[in-house]
């Protein structure tokens, strides 16, 4: 029998589940004030590691998990992303506590548009109509920001820019997004315990009253569990509704920011917001009207006689 289009209930929930996480991780890491962001960082990692090792021990996968650590020809491109998620990790903890999610929410808003330009530029993808225009309304916007305000932050530009770099070497490496993603906290370690021990002023990564230490505990379970949940929603939903799900994290990082951080959009920035909204809403368009077509062709496929 085949299974309906839009059947997975679960995997949606676990998409939806990993949006809020991640929107709920600027709201969480104020409770660290006034640690500055790479201290918190570097917690991160340690926590992430643990807690990623320590699920792949269980599951048997430890072993086949860090085997690439010692692969020549994937070493390379692991510490080059590792990085690149060492500095978004960084940024996406730092902005919140220096009143820039506003910002960050708005890279996260570009990111898409960013990857269907790479997509036709890297790799011969070819645009539907929809997505031209969302791409001339995303330039309109980006032209705007340099017109009126003298150009796009940092934060926005390292967002934007800084993952779809990282998604391009990740394409070239036959690694499962988890497994990766766990080496590259990995690789992060020991420069993350070398800051602990160098800025904290303390003898090893856990000197710090347990108190903290389930604060950093929990820092770690917000960095790990929407990783996992978002794969997983990834295997299980087809690839367009997943990435129509995608854009709710953005969203829900931008109303954080306005409605729980109190940070606003200063006037010169409004058209910017508007005309990178209104891109998104035509790659919506188009996302919905490519899995409706794909739910016309499963429809269409005969089904087995009993």
């Amino acid at each position: 029998m085949t299974r309906p289009y839009f059947g997975n209930s679960y995997g949606i929930l676990m998409s939806v589940f990993a949006s809020g996480i991640f929107a709920a991780m600027p709201i969480y890491v104020q409770i660290f004030q006034p640690m500055p962001g790479y201290a918190i960082t570097a917690q991160r990692v340690v926590w992430s590691v643990i807690l990623m090792l320590a699920g792949q021990f269980f599951t048997g996968r430890l072993v086949p998990s860090l085997t690439p650590l010692i692969s020549p020809r994937l070493l390379p491109g692991l510490l080059l992303t590792s990085a690149i998620i060492g500095i978004q990790m960084w940024l996406f903890i730092w902005a919140p506590l220096n009143g820039r999610t506003v910002e960050l929410s708005l890279g996260y808003f570009l990111l898409p548009l960013v990857m269907v330009g790479v997509g036709r530029i890297f790799f011969g993808e070819k645009l539907r109509p929809c997505q031209w225009f969302a791409v001339i309304a995303a330039v309109m916007g980006v032209g705007s920001a340099y017109l009126r305000a003298g150009g796009l932050s940092w934060v926005v530009l390292v967002v934007a820019l800084g993952f779809p770099v990282y998604y391009i070497i990740r394409r070239g490496q036959p690694l499962s997004p988890l497994d990766a993603f766990c080496l590259e906290n990995i690789l992060l370690l020991p420069v993350s315990i070398w800051g602990i021990l160098h800025f904290g002023n303390v003898h090893h990564p856990f000197a710090f009253p347990w108190e903290m230490l389930l604060r950093f505990a929990g820092l770690g379970l917000l960095g790990t569990i929407p990783v996992v949940c978002m794969l997983t929603a990834g295997r299980r939903l087809p690839l367009g509704l997943f990435g129509l799900l995608s854009y709710l994290e953005p969203g829900l990082i931008f109303l954080v920011s306005l409605f729980v951080l109190g940070e606003s959009v200063s006037q010169d920035e409004i058209f910017t917001y508007q005309a990178i909204l209104t891109a998104l809403g035509l790659l919506a368009i188009d996302g919905i009207f490519q899995i409706r077509q794909q739910g016309k062709v499963l429809q269409s496929v005969p089904k087995p006689q009993a």
